[in-house]
């Protein structure tokens, strides 16, 4: 089993522009080819996520070696619903006025195929396949996981998802005797997290929620999210 990511430098990195975003999905297409064409070669699947584009790439990859694939989502906005609108690409607002899901998700189609379609196709096409009409239909395909936790996020989706639960790493490691300490001593901690998403316009919002935290009289542990 391979599972292929979107690139973690790419989180740290500065917004690409609106007019740069179609050329940075060429080169993370690409990438895809490269680096993931090597890595699944004996797989028996490739489980897929990340970002539109990149997942896009490695679908394709898994497509050219004739392996199964699955594209897995850790939350369902980016799954159409009639019941919830998309998320809208920055240079491309949802259309003002328009309530209408259906509609709305037929232009983040639209959207998707307008920014990453071409870059997608050409890579596709250089690799010896056919080009896609639609990226998202391809990237979200038929039948896609959704690895959230049923009571917490039901299922609301416009295609036959395979709801997975969480997927939690577990971490046994016993807890440091100054960490267990620090808790014993204070009251009981805040726990804040942003996950892998970047926040460009917002530098100082960690900052914000230590002061908030520490304002209110709570504990502080510092962890980055990748250990």
């Amino acid at each position: 089993m391979l599972l292929s990511t979107y690139g973690r430098a790419l989180t740290k990195a500065a917004m690409p522009r609106v007019e740069s975003r179609p050329q940075r999905a060429a080169e993370l297409i690409a990438t895809q080819f490269d680096v993931v064409l090597g890595a699944a070669a004996g797989c028996d699947v490739v489980v897929v996520t990340g970002m539109l584009p990149a997942a896009a790439g490695a679908l394709s990859v898994a497509e050219k070696l004739g392996i199964r694939s699955v594209s897995v989502t850790f939350q369902q906005l980016t799954v159409p619903s009639l019941d919830r609108p998309p998320l809208a690409y920055p240079g491309r607002p949802l259309p003002d006025g328009v309530t209408d899901s259906r509609v709305l998700w037929e232009f983040d189609a639209e959207s998707n195929n307008t920014m990453f379609g071409e870059a997608l196709n050409t890579n596709r096409v250089a690799n010896g396949l056919p080009p896609v009409d639609d990226i998202r239909d391809y990237v979200v395909g038929a039948e896609p996981w959704v690895a959230t936790a049923p009571v917490l996020d039901p299922l609301n989706t416009v295609v036959e998802a395979v709801q997975t639960g969480a997927w939690i790493l577990l971490d046994e490691r016993p807890w440091s005797d100054e960490l267990i300490a620090f808790l014993d001593a204070a009251e009981p901690p805040v726990y804040v997290g942003f996950g892998s998403m970047p926040m460009h316009e917002s530098t100082d919002v960690a900052q914000v929620a230590i002061e908030a935290a520490g304002g209110a009289g709570a504990s502080l542990d510092s962890q980055e999210w990748l250990g």
